[in-house]
């Protein structure tokens, strides 16, 4: 997105982001490789190639691609119509019935439904279908999960039932504070993934729904206070985090009109709000945890770590989610601290330093004419 550090810097993060796959090769295949006795190669020649491919794909994009492509608009409606047909107020309501239905299904599912998570619908969908399958789709069709998102659907319903039943108007709803940003949406996103990788019996199903309740009560809450579609946009945790997929998507939906544009051109005009690298560090770290905590690495050392809680007196099970909280949270660090070293390597370049204006707090977007002048005087 800056124009002339836009190469040095895929190549100094490429490098960062593939020094944790050097040192420990495992870790990235440990979900899916460690499993099978059959592999013709060893896993840690697997480990280095798949990172000479990743260095050497950046470097090609470096050589290939010096001038961005990505930042002028080419966003056209979808043909004969089809595009105001999809972005309808109709489709926009018979979305979100349908996620409000799935939602509903989902808690009464894990409440009162059979206790067995292969049986119970609640899990399956939340874990699999909901967190999982919605990755493609949004990569694919765009921010479909805006149109199905039971909580926006629920808070616009309250709002229009309340300006017509209400004697008088409720007050509206307090500006949202910049500070937050995207913050919310990290600890949203950093429980999730704690509940469903460290917490013991996290694929109960009464366990999900209850999680589903707690979560929406505090999403209504949020709703209520700063309006449905500031918080929706900025912190609510699966809003924000679909939608940084939907940005790679060719299909884009600008007022109430679905279009086409460049595949990847949504990550140009991504807001830069507070929070939001930590959050990319979260959705990384946090798969990382998920392959890292079957290789035999991660094993050896939780196992040594919760022994050693053990024996000060914690229990076997509480020891054994403190180190793997621990472990997630290293994961998380590291991904932050590697993207942060490779911002200060890539500033560094041509003996230039990245130009503080386009990190000033009050620039709610990247301003392209804050970097010429940046230029001009350096």
């Amino acid at each position: 997105m800056r124009r002339q550090a836009s190469s040095p810097r895929a190549v100094l993060g490429a490098a960062a982001g593939v020094i944790a796959l050097l040192a420990f090769p495992s870790f990235g295949f440990a979900h899916g490789v460690s499993a099978r006795s059959d592999l013709p190669l060893p896993s840690w020649l697997l480990g280095w190639g798949a990172a000479l491919v990743l260095i050497i794909s950046f470097l090609g994009l470096a050589t290939l691609w010096p001038r961005p492509k990505l930042e002028r608009s080419s966003w056209r409606p979808l043909p004969a119509g089809l595009g105001r047909v999809l972005g309808s107020r109709v489709v926009e309501i018979a979305c979100g019935v349908v996620g409000v239905v799935l939602f509903s299904v989902t808690i009464a599912s894990g409440l009162v439904g059979e206790q067995i998570a292969t049986a119970n619908f609640a899990p399956t969908f939340v874990y699999v279908a909901f967190f999982v399958g919605l990755v493609p789709v949004s990569v694919l069709f765009g921010d479909v999960f805006r149109a199905f998102n039971p909580w926006r659907a629920i808070g616009r319903a309250t709002d229009w039932l309340a300006a017509r039943l209400l004697p008088r108007p409720p007050p509206p709803p307090r500006p949202y504070p910049e500070r937050l940003g995207r913050w919310p949406a990290v600890v949203g996103i950093f429980l999730f993934a704690w509940l469903e990788l460290v917490v013991p019996g996290s694929d109960a199903p009464r366990t999900v729904a209850i999680a589903a309740c707690v979560y929406s009560s505090i999403t209504s809450v949020g709703t209520a206070i700063y309006g449905v579609g500031p918080w929706i946009e900025r912190a609510e945790a699966f809003s924000v985090y679909f939608n940084l997929f939907s940005r790679l998507s060719p299909f884009e939906r600008r007022e109430r009109e679905v279009g086409l544009r460049r595949p990847l051109s949504g990550l140009a005009k991504l807001e830069p709000q507070p929070g939001t690298v930590v959050l990319i560090a979260v959705m990384i770290g946090t798969v990382s945890f998920d392959g890292a905590s079957e290789g035999a690495l991660w094993q050896q050392v939780s196992v040594d770590l919760a022994g050693f809680l053990e024996s000060v007196g914690l229990g076997t099970s509480l020891s054994l989610t403190i180190a793997n909280t621990l472990g997630v949270l290293f994961l998380v660090l590291l991904i932050y601290v590697l993207y942060r070293l490779a911002v200060t390597g890539a500033g560094t370049v041509g003996g230039v330093s990245a130009p503080p204006a386009l990190h000033a707090p009050s620039c709610t977007r990247w301003c392209p004419s804050r970097l010429h002048t940046w230029r001009r005087t350096t």
